[in-house]
Parts: structure tokens; sequence; C-alpha cells
């Protein structure tokens, strides 16, 4: 007799299904997945705050070529200004000269007048006309040195101009990409979360799969003992 309930035990408990459900749950095996994605997360995480660092340091660098442009230009200005006004005085020279030079001429051509004043003032003119082709000169090579200055400014500028472009688009670039792993950063954590619940609801069902299972041992147990 108790043979017979015992076997009707086991046939109940096998149609039931609890020992196969308890059995397939404690192999779930989604303990892996669950682990694999949060090392993907964290991997994400390592690489979002590397182009992080990265899209600041570019931006720093950014603002920092920027205000050495800034200067720049600000000096670019001033160079302009310093070759206008030694062009400015040159032309002036260069008027005062021509206009010496024809007092010359003139004061040559004149017989009224006092031969020793005549030389005087053509000595004093010579010496003036002097001072003024020496003074053209130097202003000839200053313009010439501010004319290089302002190539050099330029080309510095046009550099710098080139540089910011360029960073520009690296910054587009990072700022691209971090948006890019944050959405699979969110991916992965929505992942996550769906196997984590995946798994708790498993846990529920094997918890009441166990609590049937003490049941059923209760009843088997009661009933054997009600047939001894």
């Amino acid at each position: 007799m108790k043979k017979r309930i015992f076997v009707g035990l086991v046939i109940l408990l096998s149609s039931f299904g609890t020992m196969s459900l308890a059995s397939q749950l404690l192999k779930w095996g989604g303990e892996e997945d669950v682990a694999a994605i949060h090392e993907a997360i964290v991997d994400l995480d390592s690489k979002l705050s590397n182009k992080e660092t990265q899209l600041l340091s570019t931006k720093d660098s950014m603002s920092q070529l920027t205000q050495t442009l800034n200067a720049t230009q600000v000096e670019y200005q001033t160079a302009q200004s310093q070759y206008q006004a030694l062009l400015a005085e040159k032309e002036n020279q260069t008027d005062e000269l021509q206009w010496l030079e024809s007092e010359i001429a003139r004061l040559q051509s004149e017989k009224d007048t006092d031969t020793h004043e005549l030389a005087s003032l053509r000595e004093k003119m010579e010496r003036r006309r002097i001072e003024a082709m020496d003074r053209e000169n130097v202003l000839a090579e200053q313009l010439a040195h501010a004319n290089e200055a302002i190539l050099i400014i330029e080309e510095d500028i046009k550099g710098y101009h080139s540089t910011i472009e360029t960073l520009e688009k690296e910054s587009k670039s990072l700022s691209d990409e971090i948006a890019q792993v944050k959405n699979e950063k969110l991916a992965l954590v929505q992942e996550n979360q769906q196997l984590k619940t995946a798994k708790s609801d498993s846990d529920e069902k094997l918890a009441e799969a166990l609590r049937e299972i003490k049941k059923l041992r209760s009843f088997a147990e009661e009933t054997v003992d009600k047939h001894e």
C-alpha cells in the first residue's frame, strides 16, 4: 500500500513538472550574460571617461589657441598701423627731398643772389637733403622689416585658423563618439535590467515551485501515515 501511494506521488510530481522546473531554473545561466554586460558597461564607462577627457583637452587647446589668435590679430593691426605711419613719413620725406632738390636748383639758377649767401644756403640745403635721404633710406628699411613682420603674422594667423578648424572637427567627432557610447551604454543598461528582471521572475517561479513541492511532500507524508 505504501509503495503504491509513493509511486502515485512520484507520478503526481512528474505531471506537475516542479522537479523539471526547479532543475531548469537552477540552470538559468543568465548570470554569465549579466556579468558580461556589466563588464561591457564598465568598459564603455572607461571609454566614455577617456573621450570626455580628450574632448575637454581639445576644447582647452581651442580656447588657448583662440586667445593666441586674438592677440596675434591685435599685433597684426598694430603692425599695419606702424607700417602705414612709416609709409606716410617716407612719403613726406620724399616730398621734402624733392622740394629741397628743386630749391637747390632754383638757387643755383639765380644770378642776383649774393655769392656768399648763396653758398651758405646751398650748404644748408645740401645738409638737409642728405639728412632727408638718410631718413628716407632708414624708413625704407623699416618698412621692409614691417612688411616682413606683417607677412609672418599673416602666416601665423592662417596657421591658427587651420589648427582651430582641425580642433573643431576633432571636437565634433569626439562629441559624436561620446553620444554614440552613451547610447550603447544605455542599450546595455536596459538589456541588463531586462535580464535581471527575467532572473527575478525565475527566482519567484523557483520559490513558488519549491513551496508546491513542500506542500506535496507534506501531503505525501500525511497520506503515507494515514495508510500505515
